[in-house]
């Protein structure tokens, strides 16, 4: 299951994202400054996905600095190069079933020739 961190400065919307996400199954917590991405990139950081908000009122430092705080590690930017990679494959994908299976269906020729 993917780990999701969400860091934005208004506990409403991280409340609402977390609840999101864990409700398509997948793991996420969230913090709601800087300081407190400090606290846990220190102890155990081991998320597959970052959720930033650039602008964090009431921190020391804002989006931007956190990440740049997880680019300095050369492993984190390799693994989120390849998930991006893996991502728009599948978008991709996706996008050809749309456009070859589903998009006739609705197509309005299709729909006026019916009874």
């Amino acid at each position: 299951m993917s780990k999701i961190l969400i860091i934005d400065d208004e506990l409403e919307i991280c409340k609402q994202v977390s609840l999101i996400l864990n409700k398509n199954d997948f793991n996420s917590s969230y913090v709601t400054s800087y300081e407190e991405f400090i606290k846990l990139h220190k102890r155990n950081f081991d998320f597959d996905l970052v959720l930033v908000d650039l602008w964090l009122r009431n921190s020391s430092k804002q989006g931007i600095d956190i990440i740049n705080e997880l680019n300095s590690s050369e492993e984190v930017l390799e693994k989120y190069i390849n998930d991006v990679h893996e991502e728009i494959t599948k978008a991709m994908n996706w996008k050809f079933i749309a456009d070859t299976y589903w998009r006739p269906l609705f197509s309005k020729k299709l729909a006026l020739n019916k009874p």
